[in-house]
């Protein structure tokens, strides 16, 4: 059964070679662009916690 489903998948792959070569192309730049944005997002909030970490406090003199 599984033998049908692989000749199909194949044969399909075979005629839409352009297609294929596209969507794993796709698929591969998909994946480095959510690796991306999720390495920035990371480093940014390290930025941002290790900034306010480092700045000295200081008193506001608001009044």
């Amino acid at each position: 059964m599984m033998n049908i489903f692989h000749k199909v998948a194949y044969q399909g792959l075979k005629k839409g070679r352009t297609r294929t070569f596209v969507t794993i192309i796709g698929v591969a730049l998909s994946a480095a662009m959510i690796t991306a944005v999720a390495t920035f997002a990371v480093s940014l909030q390290n930025y941002v916690i290790n900034g306010a970490i480092a700045k000295p406090l200081t008193h506001c003199p608001c009044l």
